[in-house]
């Protein structure tokens, strides 16, 4: 198992505070993919993985980003996750897809059963997701991502 941290720049792009307290609001923002690096031994990893990679190899890093909002505005692309990290562009498309098309099932009653997230890819990695993010009243998939990148070293 090895530990990643990704890096993912982000600017706000928009913002429209209420003008009253219960007044419409929004805000916008732009995400883009800066690096992924090996985990330091006093981070705690953004992923962890079964894909033992060392700094100089290519990598498929597969984050998305997510809207959310209230009854009164939304928050475009406020939050971001990375899903998986990957050796070859294949396998980060199979997970990249099943997240897009990941749809709650509507005859599933229990939260708990209903919005979890399995994936099983072809290179033997699972990944689980216990409640999606970006499958809440408010909350919407804006985007999921196959960034390819070189592994960069850790830090100190």
């Amino acid at each position: 198992m090895s530990g990643y941290k990704v890096e993912i720049n982000q600017r706000c792009v928009g913002h429209s505070p209420a003008a009253e307290r219960y007044g419409s609001w929004s805000k916008s923002f732009e995400n883009t993919f800066k690096r992924i690096r090996l985990s330091g031994d006093s981070e705690i990893p953004d992923v962890v993985s079964t894909v033992n990679l060392v700094p100089g190899d290519e990598v498929f890093v597969v984050w998305y980003e997510y809207s959310s909002g209230d009854s009164f505005g939304r928050s475009d692309k406020e939050y971001y996750e990375v899903a998986g990290v990957f050796e070859n562009q294949n396998t980060a498309s199979e997970l990249a897809k099943a997240i897009e098309e990941f749809k709650p099932d509507p005859d599933i009653h229990d939260w708990d059963t209903k919005y979890k997230f399995v994936c099983d890819t072809s290179d033997g990695q699972r990944f689980e997701i216990g409640r999606v993010p970006w499958a809440g009243y408010f909350e919407r998939l804006a985007g999921v991502h196959v960034e390819e990148a070189t592994l960069a070293k850790s830090r100190g």
